[in-house]
């Protein structure tokens, strides 16, 4: 990537990151939520932690989710998109940024690791001269039909950055039932399947891509973040786990530990980890929940109220701390506060019909029940067209 492709990264991604500052900084998982779940939460944190240039789709709901306004992105997104396919140089590998020196298993094997090296510094040379499609046409002979060739690793971002989508899913089919020669390759690899939604792919490339770089936390958190989507809760509360315990000071690491641990029944760990992370309130949001769930109300409620944005899965959280209490009122003034402010905050609005009909209000939950059924049918029809957005996003 150039010089001035990198610049325009840092400025897509500044800009980006500056929204979701604004917007109160929700966790990667309240932004995935916004979206319907059409975007992953491993999406969202690769997005804003600027590892990879997302598509446009994906992007444009990302921004929504954070209440921007998608077209001032466009452009930057267009002109790093035009940037990196007309001007680039320098390294043809992927950047992976980590903390600090990480000892690898596949730099001790014995590979052509020196001829590729060559081929990578020889397609290097031709992307500064000639572009990166006349790179990736070199990196393409020399790979031939080598499906698991570590050399992937850079062909197909430069594939992309050229503009040939269809060539990489035509490759695409070619790499199930393999493992790859490479860290980088397996992991963009799993990468790619996560984005098709093939999980059992993706979980199986990550593992390859760990097994290589056993030290590295983003592989580990990804592997987990995969093994959710299957359902998988206790493989994923591993990597879950091993991600948080390489980079504790991660956020969307510890997010994800402690919620693996509270899912787990496992709520004085939950909160002691959660602790931890004090002053990230996304995660402060677990130490009252960890504490509510250990019947401890009086110092849940503290913690909650201590909070100063408190999100859907915050609201819902300290309403029931509330009730717990006795507080019904305070609950149901809450949960209304809410959803004048969020109508279609579904989970919140099914509670706060509950709470009125535990109330004896029938008037009142009548109504609730109405605007619940509403909402039910805009969420349907949202979703469809997010989706429907996503897909036209990644052809462009």
């Amino acid at each position: 990537m150039s010089q001035s492709a990198h610049s325009q990264l840092g400025a897509l991604v500044g800009k980006l990151r500056d929204l979701h500052l604004h917007a109160g900084e929700p966790s990667m998982r309240a932004i995935a939520a916004r979206t319907s779940g059409v975007v992953s939460h491993s999406t969202v944190h690769q997005t804003l932690s600027g590892k990879r240039i997302p598509r446009w789709g994906a992007l444009e709901l990302i921004v929504e989710a954070l209440e921007g306004d998608p077209k001032e992105f466009h452009s930057l997104w267009k002109d790093l998109r035009m940037q990196t396919r007309q001007a680039p140089e320098g390294s043809t590998s992927k950047i992976v940024r980590t903390a600090g020196y990480r000892f690898r298993l596949d730099r001790t094997e014995v590979t052509p690791q020196a001829e590729n090296f060559l081929t990578l510094e020889e397609a290097r040379r031709i992307k500064k001269t000639d572009g990166p499609l006349a790179a990736a046409q070199h990196l393409g002979e020399q790979i031939g039909e080598s499906w698991t060739s570590p050399l992937m690793a850079t062909y197909l971002p430069l594939l992309e950055e050229a503009g040939q989508e269809a060539k990489v899913a035509q490759i695409v089919p070619h790499f199930r039932g393999i493992e790859m020669r490479s860290a980088e390759a397996s992991a963009m690899v799993a990468e790619i399947f996560d984005e098709l939604e093939e999980f059992a792919e993706a979980v199986r490339h990550g593992k390859a891509a760990l097994r290589r770089d056993p030290n590295n936390s983003s592989y580990a958190w990804l592997v987990g973040s995969y093994l959710a989507s299957l359902n998988q809760r206790d493989e994923s509360h591993a990597y879950y786990e091993l991600a948080h315990r390489l980079k504790p000071e991660d956020s969307d690491f510890a997010e994800s530990y402690v919620f693996s641990l509270l899912t787990r029944s496992e709520f004085s760990k939950a909160e002691e980890v959660a602790r931890n992370s004090w002053s990230d309130e996304n995660i402060r949001v677990f130490v009252g929940i960890a504490l509510a769930l250990q019947a401890d109300f009086v110092q849940a409620e503290t913690v909650l109220r201590s909070i100063t944005k408190l999100y859907s899965d915050g609201v819902r959280a300290l309403a029931q701390v509330l009730v717990a209490l006795d507080k019904n009122d305070e609950a149901l003034s809450l949960l209304a506060d809410h959803l004048e402010k969020y109508p279609d905050d579904l989970n919140s609005g099914a509670m706060y019909a509950e709470l009125l009909r535990d109330a004896g209000a029938m008037d009142l939950f009548s109504k609730a029940l109405r605007r619940l059924e509403a909402a039910v049918a805009r969420e349907e029809e949202r979703t469809a067209a997010l989706m429907a957005r996503i897909r036209e996003g990644r052809r462009e």
